[in-house]
């Protein structure tokens, strides 16, 4: 080790070394920055429509039900037969069914798009290393940018990002010297995938093109007499595909009609701008604005490629950059002709992010296109050209720390929402009724069935309480000192949520037990839970009741929803819940309300 070290500081001394630590560092850092988002906000709870689309299939699959039509049904417009294949792999070899793990898939797909990007520079620039890890790195900010952080957080939004992902792969094997014949196989595979996995991906039967590049020097543009029967098979193939897919299509209930007309032309094109400022841009005038910019940036960047290759007959530099710009467009106007009449909010929806992020790659990677041109034939970009490229540049970091510091705010609420959905769901058991699971974003009866059938097989995640705690948190407490807290209100507040303050300790720990069940007192000493919460403060019910310094270390004042309460004079009677040991242990206390009154009885 120490006959290493001078060693070291020589390599280290090298300015050429020290830059590739650094372009290396640059370039993995926004991964690093995403994964670390990731892991410090995520939760083990299903929501939207993953109860849907992997739930049923993977309920259809263990009970030993499932279909074909099961994998090959329309999920809104699309048909994700590879996704749930894969999600019932997943859920089979690991035997649970985690939204972790889909969460971990989709952000390995998007380092597997990084690397590709990589390659991609590799082939469409004359960079050094260090000159390429810098690029690749500015590439980076932008597929891992903070708008992905909460699409890192739903797992099955890997599925818009397949397509992407698999159209890199495909120009790789475009760009590539392997045989046409492999170049065909490979690309049709890639599109199939693509066609299946998500609505817009069979866009990649047109954009991974298969395409024979004349040998070495000489014209280098694409040739397209290669044999015919390859391109009639790959026609074939599409066509078929393409088919298939719209083969006792139905349009889905609740989406309006494709808008395709002249006359809201303007509408479309306003809503596909929008659409693609919204990964940096919050408001629908600023992304308007955003959106504006980056196409106005594409058409320029664009124009002076094909200038310059149609000059030097080299169309491979810019063939992957303009693939994704198209790809980008395209998705955007599907999206417009599909979602307009939802109205201009629809534009902005966070979801579209992993399509949408390939709008800015393909500018990126013009630009790059462009600079390494001129780098190599040692021309000096005009005055003009460095000002506009600053500014843009300066815009684009702004936004992206401005969509940061957003972001950080949507990440907590996110966290916050999805704890208490996963407390809820673990307590079906015994809060079947739970006005809390609302927040899964599907109807509560779905999210019910399913989550007892996943329960009956162990698949769950997360797992639900048991039924000896169960029982427990049934029966009416015995009368109990406050050593384990105390329930000391609950009263009805003007927005009609039941306000409950208390405190609540573990017998011999130290800080607050898991969460707290509130429930009401009927015949025979029994309890009906109704509720059940994290015990804390809640942000507004400190601000307005509490002064800082009056709040108790044990206490929690928090605000509950009562639709599931009967009518009626109730007592009120809570359990502290130890989930790790699943024990419960009683409060001290009892509250009457009367349900239907403005105050406490």
């Amino acid at each position: 080790m120490a006959r290493n070290f001078p060693a070291s500081l020589a390599w280290l001394s090298k300015p050429r070394n020290r830059s590739v630590i650094v372009g290396v560092t640059l370039g993995l850092l926004p991964i690093v920055v995403a994964f670390t988002m990731m892991r410090s906000h995520w939760t083990s709870v299903p929501v939207y429509d993953e109860w849907y689309t992997p739930g049923t299939q993977i309920v259809s699959f263990f009970q030993g039900g499932l279909s074909i039509s099961d994998l090959w049904s329309q999920h809104n417009e699309s048909r994700k037969l590879f996704p749930r294949l894969y999600y019932l792999t997943l859920t089979w070899l690991s035997g649970r069914w985690d939204v972790k793990d889909e969460m971990l898939s989709m952000f390995a797909l998007a380092c597997a798009a990084s690397f590709a990007l990589y390659h991609l520079l590799r082939r469409t620039t004359s960079f050094a290393l260090e000159g390429r890890l810098f690029a690749w790195a500015l590439l980076n900010a932008v597929l891992f940018c903070p708008d992905q952080y909460v699409n890192f957080l739903w797992g099955i939004q890997l599925e818009p990002l397949i397509p992407g992902t698999l159209l890199l792969f495909a120009m790789l094997a475009n760009l590539s010297d392997i045989q046409f014949r492999l170049k065909v196989i490979i690309t049709a595979v890639l599109a199939l995938v693509a066609t299946y996995s998500y609505a817009h991906g069979m866009v990649l039967w047109l954009l991974a093109f298969p395409i024979q590049w004349p040998p070495q020097t000489g014209e280098v543009r694409p040739q397209l007499k290669a044999p015919t029967r390859w391109y009639a098979a790959y026609g074939i193939a599409a066509a078929i595909s393409v088919g298939l897919y719209f083969f006792h299509y139905i349009r889905p209930r609740q989406h309006p009609g494709f808008v395709i007309s002249y006359d809201r032309a303007g509408s479309l094109g306003a809503f596909v701008l929008r659409w693609i400022g919204s990964l940096f841009a919050e408001r629908n005038a600023d992304a308007f604005l955003l959106g504006l910019l980056v196409a106005t940036a594409f058409v320029r960047l664009g124009f002076l490629a094909l200038r310059s290759s149609w000059q030097e007959r080299d169309w491979k530099k810019i063939y992957p950059w303009f693939v994704l710009g198209a790809y980008g467009l395209m998705s955007g106007a599907v999206t417009a002709a599909g979602r307009l009449a939802f109205g201009p909010n629809a534009a902005i929806a966070p979801r579209y992010g992993p399509v949408r992020v390939f709008c800015y790659i393909a500018v990126i990677g013009l630009a790059l296109s462009i600079y390494s041109k001129l780098s190599t034939q040692k021309k000096i970009p005009s005055r003009t050209a460095m000002f506009y490229t600053g500014a843009a540049a300066g815009i684009l970091v702004i936004a992206w720390f401005n969509a940061f510091n957003r972001e950080l705010i949507v990440l907590k609420q996110i966290r916050e929402e999805r704890k208490r959905f996963a407390l809820a769901v673990q307590w079906i058991p015994a809060i079947p009724d739970n006005p809390e699971l609302k927040l899964g974003r599907v109807p509560p009866a779905t999210i019910v069935d399913k989550a007892r059938s996943l329960s009956q097989r162990k698949l769950l995640r997360p797992r639900f309480v048991g039924a000896p705690l169960i029982n427990q948190v049934r029966r009416e407490p015995r009368s109990a000192d406050s050593s384990n807290g105390v329930l000391h209100t609950a009263f009805f507040d003007d927005c009609g949520k039941l306000f409950v303050t208390g405190t609540a300790r573990v017998p011999n720990q130290r800080g607050k037990p898991d969460c707290v069940v509130v429930g009401y007192v009927t015949g025979n000493h029994q309890l009906t839970p109704f509720a059940v919460f994290r015990p804390k403060f809640e942000q507004r019910e400190r601000k307005e009741r509490f002064r800082a310094d009056d709040s108790p270390p044990d206490g929690f004042a928090v605000s509950i929803d009562p639709s599931n309460l009967p009518k009626g004079a109730l007592v009120l009677r809570a359990w502290n819940i130890d989930m790790a040991e699943q024990k419960a242990f009683a409060v001290g206390g009892s509250v009457n309300v009367q349900n239907g009154s403005d105050g406490p009885l």
